[in-house]
């Protein structure tokens, strides 16, 4: 049997070559103590305790830093978010009042439009008054066989005789104080109702011949003078009346 397993071993080490553990100088085989004893990390590669400690407190700060960053950037980002959210509730209140103003501007304005609508109308009231009595003293001049005045003249005579400072109006004519007597405040046209009919004025077949001719007149006096309208009234009778040399002012 024994002959047999040789003559196995030589077949099997006649083909592969048998292990050598001398092959290699430099590298002796270990010997049944050093297989015994347990292995040894050579001197160089052993770390000591204060090394691991050192390297342990590395990491801890790197990681306590890490930790910080991550932090003071959360921080920083929430700020950054309320700040955004901050700026968007003050543009949406801004825009909410300039929308607000804008109200009440365009509801300035139709106030505005309105009261110049009204005012018109007023002071259109007032000169259609004003010439119903213009006509109806005119109508009683030609019943008494006078002659009126006529629009001209008295143009020329309230250019000659006017004096306008700022908004008020001043005529300056010879004669005595009894002209006042003849001069109705023209505060009176305003204080008569605005319409007590229809909204049109009528003028009477009767009274259009004595109305004045010239409107165009009328209203580029109302533009220049204030009141002008009442001046141009009163300006109709300047001839009417005797008048001293002494020169008085009446305002407007």
């Amino acid at each position: 049997m024994f002959k047999a397993v040789s003559t196995r071993n030589l077949r099997f080490y006649s083909v592969n070559h048998p292990p050598s553990f001398f092959r290699n100088p430099a590298e002796p085989p270990k010997t049944l103590d050093e297989l015994r004893r347990p292995a040894t990390a050579p001197p160089e590669t052993q770390i000591s305790s204060s090394q691991k400690l050192k390297n342990l407190g590395i990491g801890f700060g790197i990681g306590f830093a890490s930790l910080t960053i991550s932090v003071t950037l959360g921080i920083l980002l929430y700020e950054l978010l309320e700040k955004l959210k901050e700026n968007e509730r003050q543009l949406a209140l801004l825009r909410k009042n300039q929308k607000e103003m804008l109200i009440q501007m365009q509801n300035y304005k139709k106030k505005i439009t309105l009261a110049s609508v009204e005012n018109s109308k007023k002071h259109m009231m007032i000169q259609g008054k004003m010439q119903m009595h213009i006509a109806l003293l005119r109508q009683q001049l030609i019943d008494q066989g006078i002659d009126p005045v006529s629009i001209d003249e008295a143009i020329e005579k309230f250019e000659e005789n006017s004096h306008r400072i700022w908004l008020s109006v001043h005529i300056l004519c010879s004669g005595q104080p009894k002209i006042r007597v003849f001069t109705p405040p023209f505060k009176r046209s305003q204080a008569l109702p605005a319409s007590r009919g229809p909204k049109h004025t009528f003028i009477s077949p009767a009274l259009r011949p004595i109305f004045p001719a010239c409107a165009a007149s009328l209203s580029l006096r109302a533009v220049e003078g204030l009141d002008s309208r009442a001046i141009l009234h009163r300006c109709h009778f300047l001839r009417r009346i005797s008048c001293n040399t002494r020169t008085t002012g009446l305002s407007v």
